[in-house]
């Protein structure tokens, strides 16, 4: 199968049942700042909490990234997806920092890939969602020394990718 570009997803700041119930608010400038606007008057009693929707975007292209953050002889590798906060790609919006969720349909179901925290995002800045450890893809950092005495070691980073298409790769 061919490798994918961009995955076509929805960004929503709820979770799939609960964006049904949730109100969705609209963005206004207020100089430099952003004012969400609900719909409704939205109340919140006393002692609880109230899940309401800052941003539902659905068809957001992102691109998927695996990301190795390299210390000394360990290799944590995550899936980043990434993309610029643009209208091509489907988003084109400020973004308050906060948690945003991300799902992807799959035969008709909207499935949720991940959760992740961002920060304030403007229109035409580069966005990326943290969605956790992958399965497929991994590395492994294995230090050498180059002679008994040589206090130097060198360093070699083994990328492993078990899916059947080449993925983007970064390592930090």
């Amino acid at each position: 199968p061919p490798a994918p570009e961009a995955m076509d997803l929805v960004v929503t700041a709820s979770r799939a049942g609960l964006m049904a119930e949730a109100k969705v608010a609209t963005v206004e400038a207020l100089g430099d700042l952003k004012l969400y606007r609900f719909p409704t008057r939205v109340t919140v009693a006393s002692q609880s909490q109230k899940q309401v929707g800052l941003m539902n975007k659905p068809g957001v292209k992102l691109a998927p990234v695996y990301v190795s953050d390299i210390v000394r002889e360990s290799a944590d590798t995550t899936l980043l997806l990434r993309g610029k906060n643009n209208v091509a790609n489907g988003l084109g919006a400020a973004m308050p920092a906060g948690k945003a969720a991300v799902f992807s349909e799959v035969e008709g179901q909207m499935l949720l890939v991940g959760e992740s925290a961002i920060d304030d995002k403007a229109v035409d800045e580069l966005v990326e969602f943290r969605i956790g450890r992958p399965q497929s893809v991994s590395a492994q950092v294995v230090g050498t020394r180059r002679r008994p005495d040589d206090r130097t070691t060198a360093y070699v980073l083994t990328v492993t990718n078990d899916q059947p298409w080449p993925v983007t790769y970064e390592a930090k």
